[in-house]
């Protein structure tokens, strides 16, 4: 059983395929004189070399040769995918457009898109919308979701309330705030494909740390829907030097201007503040509630705190 063998004979190891597949549940004498699990091997080998030729289309964004590689090799079409390997993840990877996926979608016969990719592309199984994001193909992702794919599978908390998918996609490398800003506005807002979403306390503060600040205030909108205002932020703001997010912070907060001056000050001190550190929250912030307050509560000769 050698591949070679289609070299010499042309559709060899298709027709074989076609003998095995027909007659391995139902012969009982083919069963008795060969080995199912050599022909098993066998068969998987057939559909290895079938898909590395399938892929090199793809690859090459050759919808012909993909239409005459179905017609030729149609017997072992239903088989093609497995949990190694998938048509449509290939073509949304290889950058087809949505007009080339619709056709192989039409082509392959797919119905169902709630699936996971082969965990080789990323090393670890996620679904084929989630992943349409981790790749920017955010066109990709509205379009899936229009053929009936669910932005909420396998990622709602144990409850079914809460979508988890910002917590998994913040740890994702080069991930970018318009995937947040996408699944907040149009999947959310917009689309109502999601209901509610668990954005945790962590995730917050680690963003505060990273300095992503376009990042945090989108986040913590979705946050403060079901949380309240935490004052921790500001003192993790202070202590990572992330003064600019401080007068964000600062017009979120629901507080008087006056209250929320004193607490700042007050976590400035406690975190070792100097008066270097109080200069540069002085020419940062320009918030005219804030210089007013903050003008009261320090005495700009010496920058000492009167709170």
């Amino acid at each position: 059983m050698d591949n070679n063998n289609d070299i010499i004979y042309p559709g060899f190891s298709l027709k074989l395929y076609e003998f095995i597949i027909n007659y391995k549940y139902k012969n009982i004498f083919l069963n008795n004189i060969l080995d199912i699990n050599h022909l098993n091997r066998y068969l998987n080998k057939i559909l290895i070399k079938k898909r590395m030729e399938l892929s090199q289309f793809i690859k090459n964004g050759n919808m012909e040769r993909i239409f005459y590689f179905y017609q030729e090799n149609e017997i072992l079409i239903r088989d093609i995918n497995s949990s190694d390997y998938d048509v449509l993840t290939n073509c949304i990877t290889s950058g087809f457009s949505i007009d080339s996926l619709k056709k192989i979608i039409s082509l392959f016969s797919y119905t169902n898109f709630n699936y996971e990719i082969p965990n080789s592309l990323i090393n670890e199984s996620v679904p084929l919308v989630i992943y349409t994001l981790l790749i920017n193909r955010r066109d990709v992702c509205t379009f899936l979701i229009s053929k009936g794919a669910d932005i909420n599978y396998r990622f709602l908390d144990k409850d079914n309330s809460f979508n988890n998918v910002i917590q998994f996609l913040i740890h994702q490398k080069n991930f970018s705030y318009e995937n947040f800003d996408y699944i907040i506005e149009i999947l959310k807002n917009k689309f109502k494909k999601i209901e509610k979403l668990n954005i945790p306390q962590y995730i917050l503060k680690l963003l505060i740390k990273e300095k992503k600040n376009k990042t945090f205030l989108l986040l913590v909108k979705e946050f403060l829907h079901y949380n309240d205002f935490q004052d921790e932020w500001y003192t993790f703001a202070l202590k990572n030097d992330n003064y600019k997010i401080i007068e964000n912070l600062f017009v979120i907060d629901k507080r008087s201007s006056e209250q929320k001056v004193k607490y700042i000050l007050k976590e400035l001190k406690k975190a070792g503040g100097d008066d270097k550190n109080t200069y540069i929250l002085s020419t940062t912030i320009k918030n005219h509630e804030f210089l007013k307050y903050f003008n009261r509560y320090i005495d700009h000769d010496q920058w000492i705190f009167n709170v």
